[in-house]
C-alpha cells in the first residue's frame, strides 16, 4: 500500500523483518534511545527504565533509575537486554531523586528493587495515546494489524491537530503506535488524561484497532524507542519488531 507523504509519516521502512532489524538493533538503540529521551524531557530530569521478562532472572524484570546525564549507560545497559525480554519501557513522567537510592543509572533486579511508585512522580509530563490493533493477547502484530494501526494514528493526529493541539512524537511501539503529546499538569490531576482517552476512545475505536484507556496513570510505562518488541513467538506472520521513534516536532 503506498501512502501519501505527511508530518506523520515515517522515514523509514514501517515493516522490516527480523533479519534486517537484528543487524541495526544496536546502532538505532543507542541513537534512538538517547536522542528520543532528550528530546522529550526536560533537562535534570530522573526516569525509570523498565525491563520485562529476562529469561535468567527469577522474577523475570530488571529496574533501574536514571538522569538524562547517563543516557549512554542507560543505552549500553538496555541493548544488553534488547531482544531477549520481552519489552524495555521508560516512565512518561520524571521521579524523585530519591528513587536513585534504589538503582542509580544501572539496572538491577526486580526482586530487590521497588519501582516507582505515585508518590515518586513529581508531575505529569507526558500524555500518551496508545493506538493497538486488536489480536490475542501475549502475540505480536501482523503487518496488516500495524497497518490499521499506522491510519487510525494519523487520523487521531490530523484531527486533534484540527482542534488545537500541538503536533504529537510519533513513536512506533513495535506492534502499534504512540502519540504523545507534552502536558504540564499535577501528578493528581482529577482524571483529565483518563476523560480525554475514553472520549478518543469512543469516537476512533473499531473491532480491528484500539486506543487503550489504561495508560493514565502516573507511573504508567511506555516502550522505550529503539529496543525490540518480543511479545509471543516470532514468526514471519508476527513478528517482533524494533521500536522507534519516527516523527520529531519542531516545537514541544
Amino acid at each position: 500500500m503506498t501512502r501519501p507523504e505527511s508530518e506523520y509519516d515515517s522515514h523509514a521502512s514501517h515493516n522490516n523483518g527480523p533479519a534486517s532489524q537484528t543487524e541495526r538493533k544496536d546502532n538505532r538503540l543507542n541513537y534512538s534511545a538517547r536522542k528520543f529521551l532528550q528530546f522529550v524531557h526536560a533537562p535534570g530530569s530522573i526516569i525509570q527504565v523498565f525491563v520485562k521478562e529476562v529469561d535468567f532472572l527469577p522474577n523475570g524484570n530488571l529496574i533501574g533509575f536514571y538522569d538524562l546525564d547517563h543516557l549512554n549507560e542507560l543505552a549500553e545497559d538496555v541493548k544488553q537486554h534488547s531482544g531477549q525480554a520481552t519489552a524495555i519501557f521508560y516512565s512518561l513522567n520524571p521521579v524523585t531523586p530519591s528513587c536513585h537510592n534504589r538503582a542509580k543509572n544501572c539496572l538491577k533486579p526486580g526482586s530487590d528493587t521497588q519501582p516507582a511508585k505515585n508518590s515518586d512522580i513529581l508531575c505529569r509530563h507526558l500524555m500518551l495515546i496508545d493506538i493497538d490493533p486488536v489480536r490475542d493477547s501475549g502475540c505480536s502484530a501482523t503487518d496488516v494489524d500495524k497497518e490499521v494501526a499506522y491510519w487510525l494514528g494519523r487520523i487521531v493526529s490530523r484531527d486533534l491537530r484540527k482542534a488545537g493541539w500541538p503536533r504529537p512524537v510519533v513513536v512506533d511501539s513495535g506492534n502499534g503506535y504512540h502519540l504523545l503529546y507534552r502536558v504540564d499538569l499535577p501528578v493528581d490531576e482529577d482524571g483529565l488524561i483518563q476523560h480525554c482517552l475514553r472520549a478518543l476512545n469512543d469516537k476512533y475505536s473499531c473491532d480491528l484497532v484500539k486506543i487503550d484507556t489504561q495508560v493514565s496513570a502516573g507511573t504508567q510505562l511506555a516502550k522505550l524507542p529503539g529496543t525490540m518488541a518480543c511479545k509471543g513467538l516470532s514468526s514471519s506472520e508476527r513478528p517482533h519488531r524494533l521500536s522507534g521513534a519516527f516523527r520529531f516536532p519542531s516545537e514541544f
